[in-house]
């Protein structure tokens, strides 16, 4: 599997997860008027940290899909603002440098 399938891959299993979180805490608003006590209070943190959590990765999974249709998956990973040649430059400085010394 190439770069490019294994970064689509992944993107789409954390929006996968994100929803299947979600679907925990909708499972769990169902079933809240049937808690009493302290497995009500257990149950509406869950569902609380549950539709967060994976609200959070879906709308991070999804933005990171529409940028890699967007931009391509080889342009996903650049920095902006740093080319490979300003990284090559930055390299070959630090070693005359120290050779210097």
């Amino acid at each position: 599997m190439d770069q490019d399938t294994k970064k689509m891959t992944r993107t789409a299993i954390y929006v996968a997860a994100g929803g299947y979180l979600l679907y925990l805490a909708y499972q769990l608003f169902g079933r809240l008027s049937e808690s009493t006590g302290l497995s009500y209070t257990v149950s509406l943190a869950a569902m609380v940290l549950f539709a967060a959590g994976g609200a959070g990765i879906m709308i991070f999974g999804i933005r990171q899909l529409i940028l890699l249709a967007k931009n391509g998956v080889s342009e996903f990973d650049k920095q902006p603002g740093s080319s490979e040649q300003d990284l090559s430059e930055n390299v070959s400085s630090e070693n005359e440098d120290s050779s210097e010394k």
